[in-house]
């Protein structure tokens, strides 16, 4: 939905046929949202309606439902990170994308082990995700070849940050990782 911020009339709704877990990229044309159905859609900005959707997984996602006393259940979806008039998104297979934004055309895909269920970061170089099975992986952006891989201790948390060369990640047993984007070394772990 689109909701104007002035009086919260609503502006548009677009269905899209499938559950939405992910934060949506808004950019001044357009919104990117991916969906359980295994797509990234875009949007039009003005009118809700669907431009294109291109797939980034090999199937409908399936979710690890809530259950009491656990923090183990996936209630995100990730957010794509735009770059150079590029948009990259991983996919709960473990598949990362790097799609063109205006025709959602492949520019490259890579497999990772794991699914991604948190949004992508970057810096001119590199992309950074973070996979369910633990692993902070950097790729080239350009042609999405493996540069470096780091193992946390557990799952992620959310999505990693990149700042001043250096990538940050959390882990769901409480440790804050502070690793080298040049070359995925660990600099430091903080405990909370």
């Amino acid at each position: 939905y689109a909701v104007d911020l002035a009086d919260g009339r609503v502006r548009w709704g677009s269905a899209l046929g499938y559950p939405i877990h992910a934060t949506a990229l808004v950019t001044d044309d357009a919104i990117f949202v991916s969906s359980d159905g295994g797509y990234l859609h875009r949007l039009d900005r003005d009118t809700g309606r669907e431009q294109w959707r291109s797939s980034i997984q090999d199937a409908r996602s399936s979710r690890e439902a809530p259950q009491p006393n656990s923090s183990a259940w996936e209630w995100q979806g990730p957010r794509p990170l735009l770059a150079n008039g590029v948009l990259y998104i991983g996919g709960n297979d473990g598949s990362v994308h790097a799609l063109d934004m205006r025709s959602g055309a492949s520019r490259w895909k890579r497999q990772l082990p794991g699914r991604i269920q948190h949004g992508p970061t970057g810096d001119d170089q590199h992309v950074y995700l973070v996979t369910e099975s633990g692993l902070l992986q950097a790729l080239n952006a350009r042609t999405g070849n493996p540069a470096w891989q780091y193992r946390m201790t557990t799952r992620p948390g959310a999505a990693p940050v990149v700042h001043r060369g250096r990538v940050f990640c959390n882990d769901r047993s409480g440790q804050l990782h502070a690793v080298s984007a040049r070359n995925g070394q660990a600099l430091w772990q903080t405990q909370f």
